[in-house]
């Protein structure tokens, strides 16, 4: 033999061997389990807030009524309500309809520029109740009966404990607060006028 033909016979021989490990190897990779690995590393634990107080109970008003501004009244109307220390009062007004018949509703005070004149509708409240008024640059008895008589309004009371809790909700949307009181028209309840 020469020394070419041994180094191709040792070159076949060595394929063959190269194959067989790899086999072997491979075969063994698959049936390999060790130990678990070490466990990551937990993350930062956050803050504890504060605890609230326990039993809370939220519960709001809303109240409709359908009123006149007359001389007799003194054009003002009220009730005799009770509010609680830190409640709040929200007074709104029924100015229109939308396309699909929803009434529009304006918190008070609400200006309105007419062609007599300037007219306000303002409210102011206390612990015993509230009173709802107008007001305006021309005698009120001078005013168009649309703008006086049969007004729709809605006063919703809000507990102070909700407030207090840093809501983010635009008081002068009256159904944004309808939603964030988790009100429907159902829970309407009408306003007892003095």
């Amino acid at each position: 033999m020469t020394r070419t033909e041994n180094f191709t016979l040792d070159s076949n021989f060595m394929k063959k061997i190269y194959w067989l490990l790899l086999f072997v190897f491979a075969f063994n990779l698959q049936s390999c389990e060790g130990p678990e690995g070490p466990p990551g590393i937990d993350g930062l634990d956050g803050k504890d807030g504060v605890d609230g107080v326990d039993g809370g109970v939220f519960l709001s008003t809303v109240l409709q009524a359908q009123v006149s501004f007359t001389a007799e009244n003194e054009y003002q109307v009220g009730a005799n309500l009770e509010i609680n220390e830190g409640d709040n009062l929200l007074v709104y007004i029924a100015v229109a309809a939308d396309e699909e018949e929803n009434i529009i509703w304006m918190p008070l005070p609400q200006t309105f520029l007419l062609e007599e004149g300037v007219v306000i509708f303002n409210y102011l409240f206390s612990k015993k109740g509230f009173s709802i008024f107008l007001d305006s640059s021309v005698p009120p008895a001078d005013l168009d009966a649309g703008i006086t008589e049969n007004q729709i309004i809605r006063v919703v009371i809000v507990p102070g404990e909700i407030l207090q809790e840093e809501a983010r909700v635009d008081f002068s949307d009256y159904n944004a607060v309808m939603k964030w009181l988790g009100k429907e028209e159902k829970d309407i309840e009408k306003l007892p006028l003095k």
